[in-house]
């Protein structure tokens, strides 16, 4: 995913399917509807390829998709028009999510240091976010250089994110955004686990490449990322927030041109103080400064005191 003029808005399905894939892909459709550009998908399938923990893998069981069903939502998304990015647990399934089309890869934060899973990626060449979470510094430097290392076509990026859901206000950094592109010279994008929509707006402010947002058809916080989902019907909503905000950024570059018309109506001019006859030599009190500034402007007032008057001036004319 390229960076583009206005950060794109990545809606992410999660878990929040409930492991329908069916509901999976009417939630595309929403999305789709309402505008959405991109969203990715968690590919998971049977939990016990990725974790020995008993209480997550009877969690995952209510959830998890099949890796055909996961594939099949995936061409659903991109076959509907949306550019689809895959969040990766095994390395098994990078080739199948490219046979599907993805444009772009996710690693969670748990598998934030799984290096062989990086270093697979890696050699795609395919855009992939690493989710941060609880990573130090020292543990973002090495999986960063696991994955270059493993290819010169590497494409990474960071995703930060502030684990836990909802994530308070008070926890959320988001000057970390910042701090995180100038240390490591990467992309970062802002993965939101919060249910203040305004830190949307905020990490854009602070330099989030793009922000990726859980998405839900209704209000729930019984599923993993219930409690800081969005409504996919809210998607439009959602965008319109993040371009007008985007729009607001501007350029960081200072004025130059002093071809702003504005600059006569808020510049002052040096004008006649009272009656000037042709002749007088000019003193300070013969001086007033007004707007606009169609005239000398009042940052000359020392180089016209002691000049001669050329001609008469009445009150507020502009002196010369």
């Amino acid at each position: 995913m390229q960076a583009e003029a206005i950060p794109p808005v990545v809606f992410e399905i999660g878990l929040n399917h409930l492991g329908k894939a069916d509901s999976a892909k009417r939630m595309i459709d929403t999305l789709a509807s309402n505008g959405a550009p991109h969203i990715t998908r968690q590919v998971i399938d049977d939990p016990k390829r990725h974790t020995r923990n008993p209480d997550r893998i009877a969690m995952l069981n209510q959830y998890y998709l099949s890796i055909e069903d996961n594939i099949a939502v995936l061409r659903h998304a991109i076959k509907t028009g949306l550019k689809a990015g895959a969040a990766i647990l095994n390395i098994s399934d990078i080739g199948p999510s490219l046979d599907a089309g993805v444009s772009f890869f996710k690693v969670l934060s748990t598998d934030f240091a799984f290096e062989p899973l990086l270093a697979a990626l890696a050699v795609t060449g395919v855009p992939t976010y690493l989710s941060v979470g609880i990573s130090t510094a020292s543990d973002i430097a090495r999986s960063l250089s696991v994955m270059r290392n493993a290819s010169e076509g590497s494409n990474e990026r960071l995703l930060y994110t502030v684990l836990g859901a909802p994530g308070p206000a008070e926890k959320l950094n988001l000057r970390r955004i910042a701090t995180l592109s100038r240390t490591f010279n990467v992309p970062v994008a802002y993965g939101q686990h919060s249910d203040r929509l305004e830190a949307l707006a905020i990490a854009i402010a602070f330099g989030a490449e793009s922000v990726f947002v859980y998405v839900a058809q209704t209000h729930s916080p019984e599923p993993p990322d219930g409690p800081h989902a969005v409504l996919c019907s809210e998607a439009a909503a959602i965008l319109r927030n993040i371009r007008a905000a985007a729009s607001m950024l501007g350029t960081p570059d200072l004025e130059t041109s002093t071809d702003n018309p504005l600059r006569h109506t808020h510049r002052r001019s040096i004008v006649a103080a009272k009656p000037i006859r042709s002749g007088l030599v000019i003193s300070e009190e013969d001086l007033a400064f007004k707007h606009p500034g169609t005239g000398l402007p009042s940052s000359q007032w020392m180089q016209v005191i002691g000049r001669t008057a050329n001609r008469d001036y009445a009150v507020d004319e502009d002196l010369f």
